[in-house]
């Protein structure tokens, strides 16, 4: 922006440097257009003069007297005569003492004729008016200055108009391709080059990261289908080889494959009731039935029917809370809020090495339940996307269940119907945390 600035104002002072010189030039052609055609006339007229002079006294000898006299008041600075028959008889009126040295154009000899016959010759010489010139030069830089002066300020009053409009647009480009991240901080003044191009390129970065985003989606949704269609092979499979078998043995199924038809019906049901959840919940159509529920009885709950899968691999759970929150109660959907803690706190146990770490805190007017794990983490880049739909991380994050990748999608969109949050921080090789945060009341 400052490279197109400083090439503007330097265009603009060539522009008016380069109109200033063809006016002056053309001034200045005019003016010597005008001394010439002044010069002809004194010449016509000095040569008139001089040939009265010489008819009246039939010879040259009056003309040195009358020059001396100043007799012929024409405006030149040099007159002069020639004889013809006497070449050395000629006389010439010089500049007055004193007078400025001026650098005269090649003198022209006009002939005298007398009764038709050449007599002698004139010649006259004008000054270049050098005042006039650098009068003409002046002004013509004068008028360079203020061309530029106006140019200038026109040129800068635009370029503010610029910076304004190319900010707001900025703004609101920012705004569009970024909803959630609110919009570029207004300014208190006029929008200056270096605010303009900040904005611009706060826009293209969040422009990127739509680019990013849709790309990524695009991919995330040409593979959904498969996803979908491959976690319904199975369950289907099962159960047609079972009911095949039956009707071709013409027998009832035994118990132990009923059982096994029956879990493969609950797992279908269980894909098809999470995605119907997620979509409810993204559209806002979620129904909640809520009700008054001791929050931290809840989480010890979920914690106790987890921890039978870390006994089998010696993970130590360990649950604290703060003193203030030891009645405190959320008024929520207690099955949502179930499946919010089952899917935090059942990533954390799948993933520990050896420690899973669950405290309960109070924050203004939230309750904020963080879990800890030291599994191997999740890498930086894969951070903004663990909540996605159908996203399942390349590294540490090899999600269960379903394995579409629908758990803490499902988290993040019941805590957002119920006013709350989730967030995750983690380093790689280290552990991860998950943080839920809920609105809180206090037990009367």
């Amino acid at each position: 922006m400052k490279a197109f600035t400083l090439r503007l104002h330097l265009a603009l002072a060539l522009t008016s440097m380069a109109a200033a010189c063809v006016l002056g030039g053309l001034v200045l052609r005019l003016q010597e257009r005008a001394e010439q055609a002044e010069l002809q006339s004194i010449e016509l007229l000095w040569n008139s003069y001089a040939k009265t002079v010489y008819e009246q006294a039939g010879s040259w000898e009056p003309m040195n007297r009358k020059l001396l006299t100043g007799a012929f008041g024409a405006k030149a600075d040099r007159l002069s005569w020639e004889s013809a028959a006497e070449p050395s008889a000629s006389s010439r009126l010089q500049p007055e003492a004193g007078q400025e040295s001026r650098q005269a154009k090649t003198v022209r000899s006009i002939p005298v004729l007398s009764g038709g016959q050449l007599v002698g010759y004139t010649q006259a010489t004008a000054e270049k008016d050098r005042k006039a010139r650098r009068a003409i030069v002046s002004g013509a830089a004068l008028f360079g200055l203020l061309l530029y002066g106006t140019a200038f300020l026109y040129s800068r009053r635009m370029l503010k108009q610029k910076h304004r409009d190319l900010y707001g647009f900025a703004a609101e480009a920012y705004k569009r391709m970024q909803p959630d991240a609110g919009s570029l901080a207004p300014l208190r003044r006029q929008p200056k080059a270096a605010d303009a191009a900040s904005a611009v390129e706060e826009a293209l970065a969040a422009a990127d990261r739509l680019h990013a985003t849709i790309s990524r989606l695009e991919t995330v949704r040409r593979s959904m289908v498969a996803d979908i269609a491959h976690e319904l092979r199975t369950p289907i499979a099962i159960m047609r080889t079972q009911l095949d078998h039956a009707l071709q043995g013409e027998a009832s199924l035994p118990v132990e494959k009923m059982v096994g038809l029956h879990d493969e019906t609950l797992r279908l049901s269980k894909l098809v009731h999470d995605l119907q959840d997620l979509s409810l919940a993204e559209s806002g159509n979620l129904p909640l039935h809520k009700a008054w529920i001791a929050y931290s009885k809840l989480i010890e709950e979920v914690l106790e029917f987890l921890s039978v899968e870390g006994e089998g691999r010696a993970i130590a759970v360990s649950f604290s809370k703060a003193q203030e929150v030891q009645e405190v109660r959320i008024f929520a959907d207690e099955e949502r809020v179930r499946s919010i803690l089952l899917n935090l706190l059942g990533n954390a146990f799948r993933h520990a090495r050896s420690r899973v770490r669950v405290e309960l805190s109070l924050k203004d007017s939230e309750t904020a339940i963080t879990v800890h794990d030291d599994g191997w983490g999740i890498e930086q880049e894969e951070l903004p996307y663990v909540f996605d739909r159908f996203y399942r991380g390349r590294k540490g994050m090899n999600r269960q269940g379903t394995g579409l990748g629908l758990g803490l999608a499902i988290a993040r969109e019941y805590a957002q119907v119920h006013g709350g949050s989730v967030g995750v921080s983690s380093t790689f090789g280290i552990g991860t945390t998950f943080t839920l945060c809920l609105p809180v009341m206090y037990e009367s």
